[in-house]
């Protein structure tokens, strides 16, 4: 049983370690930053080393942090330790989860938000860790969106509003299943992934392991299932990484976050980080652009061409412009987000963490935008003055 033991403890390791961390990635460019080659051409950029810290300085506690951390997020381990920004990724999902809907819920979000936003590397792993930690029946269940066959009312009422967090108006998100200490959490769930899966289908490949190993998928995906209560850390008590930065007023996009108080001090931060990051490397032309462009939209995908992309960025001076490109594509089209977008913007600004701080800021104020039609009545009333 020893070496039984050990084996489990070498795979875990693996899959925690490395298999996140080093998947190729696929179509997007390559580069040299002070010695370190990306992948070449016809990978998709995805940064490896640290390249400077151009979106925000060093932080010793953020840096340290591992993939331990990541509780919810696996995916982003590809991004360490690139800029404050990426570090701060691995600390923040501690406490912009939550703790108080079960686990296994939120891992069947995560993988219906996935399959909303068409995101294979997310829907792959979210779907195995679901099998391990909720039954093959309800992973099977929302593997194929048949939610009819869930048992569980509860689970189906909350998967039935998780698909629809994309449809502002839809009839789920008008009847929330959750009260407002649930709500916090459950909202806090759908948009983070609703920002992580575009930081994910911009800088990652469609599938969470190796190219080599993908033949054996099948079989990978089973072992993932079962051995996901150890591939997944356990959780650190909440509010454990709010000392890492200062405190931070809520933006009102996230007012939904404010009847958990650690859930809103966690996401505050979170969102000033990639703010004063964007303020840094944006131009204010850039930054209002794809602010207006958000402010207009209701969660539906843009058309095939590229002349809504030109459209958007029409006007703007040479760096606004690819500063622009770049933050409409990750924010409305994220798997779109090609070489040409990539150059344009590197003429511009240099090194990873420049690119990784962008394309967050860009994320997040999507994601945003979409907690905005997720805000139940009821969080709007509490914020009212005289309520």
């Amino acid at each position: 049983m020893k070496g039984r033991g050990g084996l489990v403890s070498a795979i875990v390791t693996r899959v925690r370690g490395g298999w996140f961390a080093e998947t190729p990635a696929r179509g997007g460019g390559w580069h040299q930053d002070r010695g370190e080659c990306l992948q070449p051409p016809g990978d998709k950029l995805r940064p490896r080393g640290n390249a400077g810290d151009g979106a925000g300085g060093g932080n010793g506690a953020l840096a340290g942090a591992g993939t331990a951390d990541f509780a919810l997020v696996p995916e982003l381990t590809a991004l360490l330790p690139v800029c404050r920004v990426s570090r701060l990724l691995v600390r923040a999902p501690r406490d912009i989860g939550g703790r108080q809907v079960p686990r296994a819920y939120k891992e069947a979000m995560a993988a219906v938000v996935s399959q909303g936003n068409r995101c294979p590397f997310c829907v792959e792993a979210h779907e195995m860790f679901l099998r391990g930690l909720a039954g093959a029946g309800i992973a099977r269940a929302v593997e194929l969106g048949d939610l009819d066959r869930l048992a569980d009312p509860k689970l189906q009422a909350l998967l039935l509003w998780a698909r629809a967090t994309r449809s502002p108006g839809a009839v789920p998100l008008l009847r929330p299943p959750f009260g407002p200490q649930e709500g916090a959490e459950i909202i806090g769930t759908a948009v983070l992934f609703h920002y992580i899966h575009r930081v994910v289908l911009t800088f990652l490949d469609d599938s969470p392991f190796p190219k080599a190993l993908r033949p054996a998928r099948g079989v990978l995906r089973r072992l993932g299932g079962v051995l996901s209560p150890w591939i997944l850390p356990a959780t650190a008590p909440p509010g454990s990484s709010l000392g890492l930065l200062p405190e931070q007023p809520l933006p009102a996009d996230l007012r939904w976050a404010r009847p958990v108080t650690t859930l809103a001090s966690a996401w505050s931060r979170f969102a000033a980080v990639a703010g004063q990051a964007a303020e840094r490397l944006l131009t204010p032309q850039a930054r209002a652009r794809l602010e207006d462009l958000l402010a207009k939209w209701q969660g539906q995908d843009p058309p095939l061409d590229n002349l809504w992309v030109r459209a958007a960025c029409e006007g703007l001076p040479e760096r606004a412009r690819a500063e622009a490109q770049l933050c409409v594509l990750a924010a409305l089209a994220p798997y779109r987000v090609d070489e040409t977008s990539i150059v344009a913007f590197r003429v511009h600004h240099e090194g990873d963490a420049s690119l990784v701080a962008a394309v967050a800021w860009a994320s997040l104020a999507a994601a945003g935008r979409i907690g905005q039609w997720l805000t139940p009545a009821w969080s709007i009333a509490a914020d009212m003055p005289g309520e």
